[in-house]
């Protein structure tokens, strides 16, 4: 199987050499770039979301020990509402990695440079 990096590298390649096997792997490509940019963007927020949840709760304990509990439940509705965040950016996630896993696998690997273009055998080369 195919990964992503190899694709990334060099996409113009990665499409040349699939051509060889008779695979328009153009369309396809520029989907699994998407979604890994997507993937990427996914997890960059969900790592900011989780991170001002757990200073936010620090936050919380804080002003509990300073007795500001108005502020405190203030606090603690904020994180609900990065815990939902959270949660629904790990299941949107979830969804990207799986639709990029499944176009991965409808790739074949690369064939080596000496294999000839073409998909009949007056094309094949007898060694």
């Amino acid at each position: 199987m195919l990964t992503i990096k190899q694709i990334r590298d060099d996409r113009e390649d990665a499409v040349r050499r699939l051509a060889k096997k008779g695979v328009d792997a153009a369309p396809v490509i520029e989907r699994i770039l998407a979604l890994d940019d997507r993937r990427k963007a996914i997890q960059a927020e969900l790592d900011e979301t989780l991170a001002s949840q757990n200073k936010a709760a620090k936050e919380i304990g804080a002003l509990m020990g300073q007795g500001r509990r108005d502020e405190a439940e203030e606090r603690k509705r904020f994180v609900a509402d990065l815990k939902e965040k959270s949660a629904r950016l790990q299941a949107e996630s979830k969804e990207v990695q799986d639709e990029l896993q499944a176009l991965l696998v409808t790739l074949p690997n690369f064939p080596a440079e000496i294999v000839p273009e073409g998909r009949t055998a007056e094309v094949y080369i007898v060694l």
